[in-house]
């Protein structure tokens, strides 16, 4: 495949090939509802994507483009 071989751009598995992607805005944890949630000020942060390919396990995760700003100007970051 050419290109971009992003999971989520895709929707094919880098790893095995598999068309069997599925995407979580929130999953359940350990004592229920949970969002996978990056702080990215005292009152705010943004939601974290999680695609999974359900034949081989590999997961990728995504901010939203429109909260990568947010990101970029957290203090509770660290550039690494």
């Amino acid at each position: 495949m050419g290109g971009s071989y992003i999971m989520k751009d895709t929707k094919v598995c880098p790893k095995c090939e598999s068309l069997n992607i599925k995407k979580f805005d929130r999953y359940y944890a350990s004592g229920g509802l949970a969002y996978i949630y990056v702080r990215t000020s005292s009152f705010g942060g943004v939601e974290v994507r999680l695609y999974v390919c359900s034949d081989c396990g590999y997961t990728e995760t995504w901010i939203d483009k429109k909260d990568l700003t947010k990101i970029k100007d957290s203090k509770y970051a660290q550039k690494i």
